[in-house]
C-alpha cells in the first residue's frame, strides 16, 4: 500500500515535468515541486526511498546523461520539496542500476580533475521506468506538519491560536500568489502553443492553486470557530 501510495507523490507526473524543468523552463521548477505533490508527502521517507529512488534517478536521465553530481543538483533546482536524496544514496543506487543494466556509464576524462562517470537510461532502463509510471495508484494519505502541531494545540494557551492560524494564512497567501504567477504565464504560453506538455503543466499548478484556495476558506472557518470559545 505504502508503495503505490508513494509512487504517486514521487512518479506520476515525473518524466513530463522534469524533462520541461531541465529543458531551459528552470522557471517551473520551484512552483512545481512545492505546489503540486508537496502537500502530499506521505508514508515512511527512507521505506520510500529504499523503493522509489531508482524510479527518480531514472526520470532524470530521461532528460538528459548525468554524473551523480547532476543528478544531485537536479533533483534541488526541480523535486525538492516532495523528494530528496543524499549523494550517498544516488551512488549506491546507480551501481545497481548499472548492474541491473538499466542505465550504462561512460567515463570522461578531465584534465588536472578526477574522471567524471555520466550515467545515461538504456532501452530496459525506458521499459522499467515506464511500466512504474503507468501502474495504478492509490489517493495518497496526507503528511501535514502543521495540520499535526494544530491537533496538539488544545495542550497550549487559547489566546495563541489565532495568530498561529494568522500566520499561517500569510504563509498560503504568499505561495498562492506564485502560483497564480506562474499560471498566469503558462496561460499566455498555451496561447502560442497549446501542446500536451503545457495542458498537464497548467493543470499540475492548478490543483496546487486549489488546494490553497481551500485551505485559506479553512482558516476564515477555523478563526470564526475558535473565536467562538469561552476561554
Amino acid at each position: 500500500m505504502l508503495i503505490n501510495v508513494d509512487r504517486y507523490s514521487g512518479g506520476v507526473y515525473l518524466r513530463e515535468y522534469i524533462c520541461s524543468i531541465l529543458g531551459n523552463k528552470i522557471l517551473y521548477c520551484r512552483y512545481i515541486s512545492i505546489y503540486h505533490i508537496s502537500h502530499y508527502y506521505i508514508g515512511d521517507l527512507q521505506l520510500a526511498q529504499k523503493n522509489v529512488s531508482k524510479f527518480v534517478i531514472l526520470g532524470l536521465l530521461t532528460c538528459r546523461p548525468m554524473s551523480g553530481y547532476d543528478i544531485k543538483k537536479a533533483i534541488e533546482i526541480s523535486i525538492s520539496e516532495f523528494w530528496h536524496e543524499s549523494f550517498g544514496n544516488i551512488y549506491t543506487t546507480l551501481r545497481k542500476l548499472l548492474n541491473s543494466g538499466f542505465v550504462e556509464k561512460t567515463v570522461k576524462e578531465q584534465s588536472g580533475k578526477p574522471d567524471r562517470y555520466v550515467y545515461s537510461i538504456t532501452d530496459s532502463g525506458m521499459h522499467t521506468l515506464t511500466e512504474w509510471i503507468i501502474e495504478p495508484c492509490d489517493i495518497p494519505r496526507i503528511r501535514d506538519e502543521f495540520l499535526v502541531k494544530f491537533f496538539f494545540r488544545h495542550h497550549l494557551p487559547l489566546k495563541d491560536d489565532l495568530q498561529i492560524l494568522e500566520d499561517y494564512r500569510k504563509a498560503l497567501l504568499v505561495k498562492l500568489e506564485a502560483v497564480r504567477r506562474i499560471e498566469e504565464r503558462i496561460e499566455t504560453e498555451m496561447q502560442n502553443n497549446f501542446d500536451r506538455e503545457h495542458v498537464i503543466t497548467y493543470l499540475t499548478f492548478s490543483q496546487g492553486r486549489n488546494v490553497l484556495e481551500a485551505k485559506l476558506t479553512w482558516c476564515g472557518m477555523a478563526k470564526k470557530t475558535i473565536m467562538k470559545i469561552k476561554d
